[in-house]
């Protein structure tokens, strides 16, 4: 900035809330799009959030740089507005269940929340366990909008499984483990 920014540009960091809401963060990129003409909008997150902005960003041609969300979709179609900087959950989730069979996992199970998130990581955990030839002992979904998991514990102690594979986030995902700690249980978890 002190030598006149990028193509006379000066960079601004800029951060809004959304309160991991999707209106919200429609409406903060709109405001930033509309009334700060911004080029670029950095590390936004969630896999619903980006799919809601990203017809604001395309129609005013602003970047997308780091978004916090491996979905598929994402990347199936070339966008070159979007930099990816992470990895897919497709990659992940390849990567997980093989470790796990060479490992000598047999029983895995899946918890996940049942919403865009859980279920675009549910799939291609699927997709990766047919991949390596192995199937998971079961699939609990979860609410993440409940604080009580103990029922989805309860599922996951009768299956019995060595690993557990979260589809979770935030305050979820370590509510979900305490949850299933508190069983007679002890599944590594990934």
């Amino acid at each position: 900035n002190a030598a006149g920014g990028v193509n006379g540009r000066k960079i601004s960091y800029t951060t809004l809330d959304d309160g991991f809401d999707v209106q919200r963060a429609v409406d903060n990129t709109r405001k930033l799009v509309k009334d700060d003409a911004i080029f670029m909008v950095y590390h936004n997150t969630g896999t619903a959030h980006t799919a809601a902005i990203l017809p604001l960003l395309e129609e005013s041609r602003t970047i997308v740089f780091g978004p916090v969300t491996g979905a598929t979709g994402f990347r199936a179609k070339f966008n070159p507005l979007m930099f990816h900087v992470r990895a897919s959950y497709a990659h992940e989730a390849q990567r997980i269940v093989s470790q796990l069979r060479l490992s000598g996992v047999s029983r895995v199970a899946v918890l996940y929340q049942d919403d865009g998130f859980g279920n675009a990581l549910l799939a291609e955990l699927k997709q990766a366990a047919q991949g390596e030839k192995m199937s998971f002992v079961g699939e609990v979904k979860v609410d993440a909008k409940q604080q009580d998991f103990s029922a989805a514990a309860a599922q996951i102690e009768r299956l019995a499984p060595q690993a557990v594979i979260l589809g979770t986030a935030g305050t979820t995902f370590t509510s979900c483990i305490k949850a299933v700690l508190k069983t007679a249980v002890k599944p590594g978890f990934y």
